[in-house]
């Protein structure tokens, strides 16, 4: 490893300037609801245990409480049902584990003011900040120290104005909402120290430091797993190497025995909540399409250079972290290996996780703690470079930074979307604060967020009949629920009670439905009830199937239709459905009824209708 200088005045007096500006912009532009989205679940373990002691959440109407009153989620996706009807939290604890220290001073502070102590007023919004901020700052002042190790105090100064400058870190620690990937860059960048300092040291604390802070990384965001091998590469150069790895390992069991019990204890907290919540101690929370991860299919090109989130497009700097690998490995291959394989496990997984929301990719957040070491080695050797050099590798960089924090201002007032960038949109919007709105129609098809599809504007859209089902073909299905007694068209109807549940399916695959991005699907039925709808709901369903899982399933059912419904006649249901973001173009779309209750329904005439934009 390269000795350095371990102090130095100029990084630190960086460090300080980073500090004020950061805290500065985060007190005079708070986010206008910090417990949001995913972050209302990260959090909710703290107050369902402290305040309301109901972990397993068997009283959901106070959630609903709550978010009517602080407008947190437009959907409960945070959350799925657990094993006596209460509600499990699907995300993970790890982030509610490091907001504790916030949510206790928010929570003091309620007990002994005039502000409601329910985990969500005033006080708590805060706590949490505050401590987000210092949380913060404590990574940045520890990724010093780690930069240090390393290179020059100069080359640590200059690395740590281009990580937070230069990249969209800029964004998400000044204007964004910082949860989860900001405070685990910091944990991110503790957990590399400690690492460090038992390679260098070997000893009993470091080791548990480092389990520690790596089973607090993978409590918080499973995919943080590759971490471990930067514990486990470390100093490793090549198999000779890697053989005396092993043997130092063995020669030091004790200390990796404390370091894997440091770790595990996040392990047992998270499956004893499983276990109480669901009954099993382990359980699956990324079990839809929407959020999972497709190891089999990863989109590395898209994750790197695509304009709808584009890692390289969105924070061109991370190319020089990238060239400076090579560097890395000239000058220092004893944690080269280590860090390289973390970056590229950690890419990996990063392209197969299907979301789709975010600005440059913001789970590469963390691991900027890590990507700033190949990002010194290149700043090393560019200033060691003639002077022409390094004036236009400054002037790269001066224009690198200005884009970057024009870009954060641009999403921070909407001209830059969350998820629905494209590539004409991005240079219809170059450098304009504010789109214009023929500007606005380049970008992607806006999704609702409540859940709830409807096609408002159907003159833009060509339609056509995908599948119509009058049955008339007894002999095709199960002939003894073919029905000839009420039937709206033709010679018969289906009879769906508890015998017979689901009518057959109108399927077609994605590629038949459109090439294009998206389509909207229409289905209608006709139906006639037979008794009250109130206690005999049915549904109409359209669904995509992803790999054997139900992707982006919709249903309608009577009970939440506008017009009134007429038993013993027959009625008309219809339900819109915009197609979810496809993986692949054999996804099957299924259209059916299904009737979970007993008491008969007859169906008649189900079909199926597709808009697909002009172009």
């Amino acid at each position: 490893m390269l000795k350095t200088k371990k102090t130095g005045s100029i990084s630190l007096i960086v460090v300080i300037i980073l500090s004020s500006v950061i805290g500065f912009m985060r007190i005079t532009q708070p986010h206008n609801n910090y417990l949001s989205y995913d972050n209302f679940g990260y959090y909710m373990y703290l107050p369902a245990l402290f305040i309301y002691d109901d972990i397993k959440i068997k009283d959901f109407s106070r959630v609903e409480e709550l978010n009517q009153k602080y407008n947190c989620t437009p959907t409960f996706y945070q959350f799925d049902s657990g094993k006596e009807g209460n509600k499990v939290i699907r995300f993970f604890m790890g982030i509610s584990i490091i907001y504790l220290p916030g949510f206790a001073a928010g929570h003091l502070i309620a007990l002994n003011t005039d502000y409601p102590a329910d985990g969500f007023s005033l006080p708590y919004y805060w706590g949490l900040m505050a401590w987000g901020l210092m949380f913060l700052i404590i990574g940045i002042f520890v990724l010093r120290k780690i930069l240090l190790e390393f290179f020059t105090d100069i080359v640590t100064g200059l690395t740590l104005i281009f990580l937070f400058v230069g990249t969209n870190l800029f964004f998400f620690t000044t204007m964004g909402n910082d949860t989860p990937h900001v405070l685990l860059f910091t944990v991110t960048a503790i957990a590399i120290w400690f690492v460090m300092k038992w390679h260098q040291k070997k000893k009993t604390k470091y080791a548990i430091g480092s389990g520690f802070f790596i089973g607090l990384l993978i409590i918080s965001r499973p995919s943080e797993i590759t971490i471990l091998f930067l514990f486990l590469l470390w100093g490793v150069m090549g198999w000779n190497s890697l053989k005396e790895k092993i043997a130092l390992m063995f020669r030091h069991r004790k200390q990796l025995l404390w370091f894997a019990l440091s770790g595990l204890i996040f392990a047992v907290l998270q499956m004893t909540y499983w276990k109480t919540a669901t009954g099993n101690f382990v359980f699956f929370p990324y079990n839809d399409p929407g959020s999972a991860m497709d190891l089999s299919h990863p989109r590395i090109w898209w994750v790197l250079f695509s304009f709808r989130k584009g890692w390289f497009i969105y924070s061109p700097l991370m190319l020089c972290a990238m060239w400076g690998f090579y560097f890395m490995y000239k000058k220092n291959k004893e944690i080269f290996w280590a860090v390289f394989v973390v970056f590229l496990l950690n890419l990996y997984l990063i392209s197969g996780f299907t979301s789709l929301i975010s600005y440059g990719y913001r789970a590469f957040i963390q691991s900027y703690a890590l990507l700033a070491i190949p990002l010194g080695y290149f700043i090393q050797y560019v200033i060691s470079k003639k002077f022409w050099v390094r004036m236009l590798a400054l002037i790269v960089f001066v224009l690198f930074a200005s884009l970057n924090i024009f870009q954060s201002k641009q999403i921070a007032v909407g001209t830059i979307h969350g998820s629905r960038m494209t590539r004409e949109y991005y240079f219809a919007t170059f450098l304009k604060k504010y789109p214009s709105e023929e500007d606005r129609k380049l970008l992607l098809i806006e999704r609702s967020q409540d859940g709830i599809d409807i096609l408002k504007d159907e003159e833009n859209y060509i339609k056509r009949k995908l599948g119509f089902e009058g049955y008339e073909n007894p002999v095709q299905y199960k002939e003894k629920y073919f029905d000839t007694s009420n039937v709206y068209q033709g010679k018969y109807s289906i009879k769906l009670d508890s015998g017979y549940v689901y009518t057959p399916s109108i399927k077609a695959t994605f590629d038949e439905i459109t090439d294009d991005y998206y389509a909207w699907i229409r289905a209608s039925v006709k139906f006639y009830p037979t008794a009250d709808l109130s206690e005999n709901e049915f549904y109409l369903v359209v669904t995509f199937d992803y790999k054997g899982t139900a992707h982006k399933w919709k249903s309608m059912c009577p009970n939440r239709m506008s017009e009134t419904i007429r038993l013993n006649e027959w009625n008309t249901m219809t339900l819109d459905y915009l197609t979810p973001e496809m993986r692949s173009g054999d996804e099957k779309l299924s259209v059916y009824v299904w009737n979970p209750r007993s008491a008969p329904v007859y169906i008649d005439n189900l079909e199926v209708e597709v808009f697909e934009r002009r172009r």
